[in-house]
């Protein structure tokens, strides 16, 4: 004579099993989500650090010595012009000596 089960009995195997696979599924998602978010942050740096190439800052630095070494009119016809920043310093400490220092 065997044992009867009523149908209403849960079986434990099956939960088990749907647990492990959620388990290992829940774990695998969280590695791969660090992993697109790690590649994602380098990415984001690389492209904020490196984002002007080299040669654009080059010409940006050169520009910027043309701008502080070089004579240039800014308007002709008022008489205005861009010297060179050494040269204004020394009109600047000129015309101290010159007033003798005094504000």
């Amino acid at each position: 004579m065997a044992i009867e089960r009523p149908q209403d009995e849960l079986r434990a195997s099956p939960i088990v099993v749907v647990g492990i696979v959620g388990c290992v599924l829940v774990f695998v998602s969280i590695v791969a989500l660090n992993a697109l978010f790690l590649r994602v942050e380098q990415d984001e740096i690389a492209a904020k650090t490196a984002g002007q190439a080299p040669s654009d800052v080059r010409l940006s630095e050169n520009e910027q010595q043309v701008i502080l070494t070089e004579y240039r009119w800014i308007d002709q016809e008022k008489g205005i012009v861009r010297i060179p920043v050494d040269r204004a310093m020394d009109l600047m400490l000129a015309e101290e000596a010159k007033n003798g220092g005094d504000r």
